[in-house]
């Protein structure tokens, strides 16, 4: 630990080792082997020299008894660059350290909000398919923000709750009829309410279909008023996407 700063985010020497093991949020763009490349032509074979970058992670506080984790949201292609290195060598310098800058977050929102604050991303401008997949996250998780029903943990999340990380990738999955603009998101938001609503009425009323096993998921979705994570393929997000 080298610094806290006043927001509690802090300053951390660690191995380069440890940072190619690191996993790159997966809000991130697409890596740009171009730009890799330019980095590692630049530096040559004197790989220590990035030691006088930093690098920016977020650290997810788990909320289901597991461990906590980081993710690389700011130097993916210095960090490749290493570890193309490590794999040409087999080997890093053992005094080659690295500075992370570590902010923690408590949901995917807050994690893409930092990431645009410190891209100084616009949104509304940027095509990726990633970061319009952003977009509709910030959205659904704000409109569902109560009881914090969905989720960034993952494999650790479970259902009634949503994860982020499956939601991300049935978004991504549909990439071609993500749009820009607010009154698309809008009105998708306005789907899936629609959807949800309709689906627990469903469920309530024929609830003796549903094999006995998945019985105390659907008594919790239904408790909670909240049911897209209930089918894990979430096939309400392609559906409430088609729409309009």
């Amino acid at each position: 630990m080298l610094h806290t700063f006043t927001d509690r985010s802090v300053l951390k020497k660690i191995k380069a080792s440890e940072l190619v093991l690191i996993p790159v949020w997966k809000g991130n763009r697409f890596i740009d082997l171009g730009h890799a490349t330019s980095i590692k032509n630049a530096i040559g074979d004197n790989i220590t020299s990035l030691e006088t970058t930093f690098f920016r992670v977020v650290k997810y506080k788990d909320s289901n008894g597991g461990q906590e984790q980081n993710y690389l949201v700011d130097g993916q292609h210095r960090q490749y660059v290493i570890k193309k290195y490590y794999e040409e060598h087999c080997i890093l310098p053992t005094s080659f350290d690295v500075i992370i800058h570590e902010t923690t977050v408590d949901s995917e929102a807050d994690a893409i909000e930092y990431f645009n604050a410190i891209n100084n991303v616009k949104p509304q401008q940027d095509n990726d398919p990633k970061m319009l997949a952003n977009k509709y996250i910030l959205a659904l998780e704000a409109h569902y923000k109560k009881g914090k029903l969905i989720r960034p943990e993952g494999k650790a999340t479970k259902r009634p709750f949503l994860s982020n990380d499956l939601l991300r990738g049935v978004l991504e999955e549909n990439a071609v009829l993500l749009r820009q603009g607010a009154e698309f998101v809008g009105r998708f938001i306005k789907k899936v309410d629609e959807w949800n609503k309709k689906k627990l009425g469903e469920y309530e009323n024929f609830c003796g279909f549903i094999h006995a096993k998945e019985m105390g998921v659907l008594d919790s979705c239904i408790e909670k008023k909240f049911i897209l994570a209930f089918d894990p393929k979430l096939p309400w997000v392609k559906e409430c996407l088609l729409v309009g």
